[in-house]
């Protein structure tokens, strides 16, 4: 009797172990099973003020850097399909889908609730806009990437991707943080990843469930 019970539950386990590994590798996230409804909104977005005026440079072209209020309620979760208005652009805080994105290069735009998500946990979105496409400004933020100090064990907290909605060529985001220009300024590029990345109200470096 006792063997049949351990051999039942070794079945229910490898079923489990199975059905885990196809959620994490389908490149998207176990919550969407339930889904929101096709008319789910997180409401209106709550903005307010900047605490500082924006920081102009005159660099190898205009990059502006903004320290954000956060949009609140910051870290409320939302069902995967719920509409989002964000405050900023790109998006720096605010409701965000309980999946979060694993920390890479994309070659296709990603759903702002997983990349705020990220953001929380101390990721820093390197963005680009370009139509036809634009493989020098992906290298250069790819070499952003590379001078980024060491972080999550060598898997630094660093997501490239392409954002058709982003208003300059080229941006970043972090928690609170955004980066907007129409190029990209290695030196101004390092200096905002240096002083925001792991940065996030949590701290974790688990890969996220949207992979690239």
């Amino acid at each position: 009797m006792k063997s049949c019970l351990a051999l039942a539950l070794s079945v229910i386990a490898l079923i489990a172990a199975c059905s885990s590994d196809s959620d994490d590798n389908s490149g998207t996230t176990s919550s969407s099973t339930s889904g929101a409804p096709p008319d789910a909104d997180a409401g209106p977005a709550v903005c307010s003020a900047d605490p500082t005026p924006p920081d102009v440079r005159n660099a190898s072209c205009a990059v502006t850097i903004n320290t954000h209020a956060l949009q609140e309620p910051a870290n409320k979760h939302v069902q995967v399909g719920t509409a989002v208005d964000y405050c900023t652009n790109p998006p720096s805080s605010g409701p965000h889908y309980f999946a979060w994105t694993s920390f890479g290069e994309f070659t296709q735009p990603v759903e702002w609730q997983y990349l705020v998500h990220s953001e929380e946990h101390g990721a820093v979105l390197l963005l680009y806009k370009c139509d036809p496409a634009c493989p020098e400004i992906v290298e250069q933020l790819r070499e952003v990437k590379t001078r980024a100090p060491n972080d999550c064990g060598g898997n630094k907290r660093i997501i490239i991707a392409p954002a058709p909605s982003i208003p300059t060529k080229v941006a970043a985001a972090a928690w609170g943080k955004t980066l907007t220009a129409d190029c990209v300024d290695g030196p101004t590029f390092d200096e905002f990843v240096a002083n925001n990345i792991a940065k996030g109200p949590e701290d974790i470096c688990v890969p996220g469930q949207v992979f690239p």
